[in-house]
């Protein structure tokens, strides 16, 4: 999907990337990754050796003018959230790269371009947030016995597929350089001030060029924390993401005192939300990304954000749109009924690092 939309959008020629090796054990899989310029990482192997290796072949296909994709998290975010913190070793691989061009007194400059993919529906999402969960509080966490698909179960995801509609919004961010320095249409590169800056005078010590990985670390350092603003920057808000945002904080906020853990242990209950708090609740957040989206501090979906009621009903609509289980329904009455309160915390977590809570002024989860 990656590929298709920087070659058919945005006018990019192929990439090259790693994918797992067990990504290769389905044959009609490993078919395509082979000639979709994927080559082989085994994330079981922590060798020292094979991770520079894995490193330097990365780094020299960017001498060489080869397009990287980089998955700086590593992995799929297991939480829901927007990353806040990276992985850097490939990251510094752009940096050792970039330093060789300049050895050779090439002009040739690497480009960072930040990526945000934003879903309404993710299909493995109960499965991450178990593992996020687990990995966050170990043996005190109750993990989920997933119930194998049934005939029945699979027959509505495939109906559903052909019935309903959900996009997945791909962001691209401002092309910076290897140091997280923003760059113009003409690849020249400006620090924070506007200035513009000279790549070699990074590498130059004492008034020679000299490779330091210490130095280079903490560009990569640098670089990574740039890549982390911009996530957050360009990532495109949704209303699934608002509606499960106010949603869980309702429910938090009424059960929180046993502590999200406790609250989230518990087994085949389900919760309801009073409607017209949640209405004005949605409204008053709706309006805090609008001013925030006009001032250019995030983005936002195609959905008319003037009305909240049109981002309810599409949120609604849309919030884990072809999972088996109803995430949010509304009832007779009015009232939001919560259907799977594990889920509804992962789609909720999207829009954790805004620090929305504090504007609200709800309880801190």
């Amino acid at each position: 999907m990656v590929g298709y939309a920087i070659d058919a959008n945005v006018g990019l020629p192929s990439f090259s990337y790693g994918a797992g090796l067990n990504l290769f054990n389905v044959e009609i899989m490993a078919y395509f990754m082979n000639r979709l310029g994927a080559f082989r990482v085994d994330r079981r192997k922590k060798n020292p050796i094979y991770l520079e290796c894995l490193k330097s072949m990365t780094g020299f296909s960017l001498y060489e003018g080869v397009n990287c994709i980089f998955f700086p998290g590593g992995t799929r975010s297991r939480s829901g959230e927007t990353e806040d913190k990276l992985k850097l070793g490939l990251i510094s691989s752009a940096i050792e790269a970039q330093r060789l061009h300049i050895e050779e007194n090439s002009t040739q400059k690497i480009f960072v371009v930040p990526l945000n993919i934003g879903y309404h529906f993710v299909l493995e999402g109960a499965h991450l947030i178990d593992q996020h969960l687990q990995a966050e509080y170990r043996e005190t966490y109750l993990r989920t016995r997933h119930i194998a698909p049934t005939i029945t179960s699979v027959f509505k995801f495939i109906k559903d597929l052909y019935t309903k509609e959900s996009e997945v919004y791909m962001s691209f961010g401002h092309p910076m350089d290897v140091l997280g320095n923003q760059v113009d249409a003409n690849g020249n590169s400006f620090d924070k001030f506007g200035q513009i800056v000279n790549l070699k005078d990074y590498f130059t010590f004492e008034g020679q060029l000299s490779s330091n990985s210490q130095r280079e670390g903490i560009y990569s350092k640098i670089l990574g924390e740039a890549v982390v603003a911009a996530y957050k920057k360009y990532n495109i808000i949704l209303s699934s993401n608002v509606v499960a945002f106010v949603a869980f904080n309702h429910i938090f906020i009424e059960f929180g005192e046993m502590g999200l853990l406790n609250l989230l242990n518990q087994k085949n209950l389900k919760y309801k939300i009073d409607d017209v708090t949640f209405n004005k609740d949605v409204q008053t957040l709706v309006n805090i990304i609008r001013d925030k989206a006009s001032s250019k501090e995030l983005l936002t979906s195609d959905e008319n954000w003037t009305d909240h009621n049109l981002i309810i009903k599409d949120g609604l609509y849309k919030l884990g749109i072809y999972h088996a289980v109803n995430v949010l329904t509304v009832e007779k009455s009015g009232k939001l009924l919560c259907g799977d309160l594990k889920l509804l915390y992962f789609y909720h977590n999207r829009l954790a690092n805004y620090d929305f809570e504090t504007l609200m002024n709800w309880k801190k989860i």
